[in-house]
C-alpha cells in the first residue's frame, strides 16, 4: 500500500546537513522557484522546492515569495499547529 500523504511529504522534505548560516542576500541570490525555493521565517532557511506541490494553498504563493523573508504573511495564514508540525521538516539553515 501506498505511503499517506503526510509521510510522503515528510520523507521528500527533509533538508540536507544543518546548520547552514546565510545572510538574507546570499538566500535572494540562491533561492529560485525551480530548483531552490528558499525562503526565510522568524530568521530560519527554509527549503520548500520539493514541498511546494503539497502545499494546501498551492505552489503559487510560495514561488511568488521565493527568496524573501515571508514570516508576517506566513503568521498571518497558517496556525500555530502548522509552525511546528512543516518547519522543522523544510529547514535548510538560518540567516546570520
Amino acid at each position: 500500500a501506498p505511503a499517506p500523504a503526510t509521510a510522503t511529504a515528510t520523507a521528500m522534505c527533509r533538508a540536507p546537513s544543518l546548520p547552514r548560516e546565510m545572510t538574507r542576500a546570499e538566500v535572494a541570490a540562491a533561492a529560485d522557484p525551480d530548483t531552490l525555493l528558499l525562503v526565510v521565517i522568524h530568521g530560519r532557511v527554509f527549503d520548500c522546492t520539493r514541498w511546494q506541490h503539497a502545499h494546501p494553498g498551492g505552489p503559487h504563493p510560495i514561488r511568488v515569495m521565493c527568496g524573501k523573508d515571508v514570516t508576517d504573511i506566513f503568521e498571518q495564514y497558517h496556525p500555530e499547529y502548522v509552525r511546528g508540525k512543516m518547519l522543522d521538516r523544510l529547514e535548510y539553515g538560518r540567516v546570520k
